[in-house]
């Protein structure tokens, strides 16, 4: 699944956003299907943000490039509201993004990411996050030391 890049500053608006007027859905329920006798365990995964700021969910959408977002109905006499959702595999594209970010609703968006990460659990996602960031220091601090032989080389041949 490719998506967009959301600046990090996006993401942690984003975050603030969701913490605030967000909701996370995370359960498992009994449900028929169509042209079946039983019913069947289901798993609804949703994160939503609803708000009467139409312009915002709009630019929500478009950032993260994925879920859907409208006018959500509500009572007679009361403000309109516009939300954002998505579900499964693009809720968990979205919990990855916010999860450093989040602080009310951190529990549930590491029920999100545990649920598709089930074989290794979060803790090994952070640890093949840490991985990451470690090969990249390690990384930049071997071309800074190439990058200062060759000044030094340069240096002691003048």
């Amino acid at each position: 699944m490719t998506k967009k890049t959301v600046r990090e500053s996006d993401i942690v608006y984003i975050a603030g956003l969701f913490d605030g007027e967000g909701s996370v859905s995370y359960k498992q329920y009994m449900r028929k299907r169509k042209g079946q006798k039983k019913h069947y365990p289901t798993w609804q995964i949703r994160l939503e943000l609803a708000m009467t700021d139409k312009e915002i969910i709009k630019w929500l959408a478009e950032t993260l490039d994925c879920g859907t977002w409208g006018e959500r109905k509500v009572l007679k006499g009361r403000k309109r509201q516009w939300r954002w959702r998505c579900s499964h595999r693009d809720a968990f594209f979205v919990a990855r993004l916010l999860w450093p970010y989040v602080k009310v609703k951190l529990y549930k968006i590491e029920q999100v990411i545990d649920h598709y990460t089930p074989e290794y659990g979060f803790g090994m996602l952070l640890v093949g996050l840490i991985g990451i960031c470690i090969g990249a220091i390690a990384g930049f601090y071997i071309i800074n030391r190439v990058e200062d032989d060759a000044e030094k080389k340069k240096k002691d041949k003048n």
